[in-house]
């Protein structure tokens, strides 16, 4: 999701082997996003969890100058510390707290936001997938910079829920981003 829509496309049929995305190939996908959109590799970058699942690897091959990976539990950076060696570069910048109030906390602004939390469930997770949670991070992406996020949907048949569901994010996402793209793909990427 960001400035260029065609961008993201090209950027994710690059990450995606045979029209299948993984996890932390989106995450190489919207970083390669960012830079098409901005003309160059993105400088920042924020990841909102994601951390076990090999997100930082895949970021860092953009060799941004920061990410900061935003970890509510301390005992999973903990784990990615000892387990997976990119969680040490020292462009990685690992904060323990809640994403939401982190980001209301501070004015950094980035090349691109990757959203990485599971999908809207409860009354926790679902305030990462509202109006008000995009727009907030709208005010941390620079010009040109882009925020993806995923959700586990079935991309060859939803149901009514599952519509509501990915209505919910187009709209709220629409809200503050002036170009929106959808990914089917083993997930709906946006």
């Amino acid at each position: 999701k960001g400035s260029s829509a065609g961008a993201a496309s090209a950027a994710a049929g690059r990450a995606s082997s045979v029209g299948r995305a993984s996890t932390a190939s989106s995450a190489g996908a919207a970083v390669a996003a960012a830079s098409e959109t901005a003309g160059s590799s993105p400088r920042r970058v924020l990841l909102v969890s994601g951390g076990m699942c090999g997100m930082i690897t895949e970021i860092l091959k953009y060799q941004p100058d920061t990410i900061d990976y935003v970890e509510l539990h301390p005992q999973l950076t903990q784990k990615i510390l000892r387990y997976i060696p990119s969680g040490s570069n020292p462009a990685v910048n690992i904060i323990n707290t809640d994403a939401i109030s982190w980001l209301r906390k501070n004015n950094t602004s980035y090349d691109a936001i990757l959203l990485a939390v599971p999908d809207p469930s409860n009354a926790f997770l679902n305030r990462f997938y509202t109006s008000e949670f995009y727009s907030l991070a709208k005010k941390h992406t620079r010009k040109n910079g882009v925020l993806a996020c995923a959700l586990n949907l079935p991309t060859d048949y939803l149901d009514q829920t599952d519509i509501k569901i990915t209505s919910t994010v187009w709209y709220g996402l629409k809200n503050s981003f002036r170009s929106l793209l959808i990914i089917p793909s083993e997930k709906l990427f946006f």
